[in-house]
C-alpha cells in the first residue's frame, strides 16, 4: 500500500477543472450551459475577477448596498417618488425662466446706443412688469431676511 502523505498531484489546473466540470455534469445529467469552452473560459475568467473581493470580503459591501437598494425601492410609493420629481422640475423651471429674463434683458440693454440715465432708469418703473418683477425680488430677499431672524 502507498502512503497518501508522498503522492504528488501532477495534474494541471486546467486537467482538475475539466475533471470537476465532468464530475458535475455526469451529476446533472449532461445538461448544462457550461458545456461550450467559451462559457467555461468566461466563468473562469470571471471567478478569478471575484476572487480577490471574496477573499477580502469586499463583496459582502456590494452584497449589502444591493440590499439597501432593494429594500428602499420596496418602501418607495407613488408619492415618494413625485416630491423630488417636483423639486427638481422647478428648479429646471426657475433656471429657464432666470435664464430667459437675463438673455432678454441682456440683448435690450445692448440694443441702446448708450447706457440709460437714472430718469429713463426710473421710467421702467411706470410699466407693470417691471413692477412686478421687482415686487418679486422685494418679497424673495423679504423672505430671505424672515429665515435669517435671531
Amino acid at each position: 500500500m502507498s502512503n497518501p502523505e508522498h503522492i504528488v498531484d501532477t495534474a494541471t489546473p486546467e486537467s482538475r477543472q475539466t475533471a470537476l466540470t465532468e464530475n458535475l455534469l455526469s451529476q446533472l445529467g449532461g445538461q448544462s450551459l457550461f458545456v461550450d469552452p467559451a462559457t467555461r473560459q468566461g466563468m473562469q475568467q470571471l471567478a478569478d475577477k471575484l476572487a480577490p473581493l471574496l477573499q477580502g470580503q469586499r463583496l459582502h459591501n456590494i452584497v449589502d448596498l444591493a440590499a439597501v437598494i432593494s429594500d428602499t425601492i420596496d418602501l418607495m410609493d407613488a408619492a415618494m417618488l413625485e416630491k423630488p420629481a417636483k423639486v427638481y422640475e422647478d428648479m429646471v423651471a426657475f433656471g429657464w425662466i432666470a435664464g430667459n429674463a437675463v438673455r432678454m434683458a441682456s440683448q435690450q440693454t445692448e440694443s441702446e446706443a448708450s447706457p440709460p440715465s437714472l430718469m429713463q432708469m426710473a421710467g421702467l418703473l411706470r410699466h407693470p412688469d417691471t413692477r412686478r418683477g421687482l415686487a418679486v425680488a422685494l418679497r424673495t430677499l423679504q423672505n430671505i431676511g424672515a429665515q435669517h431672524r435671531d
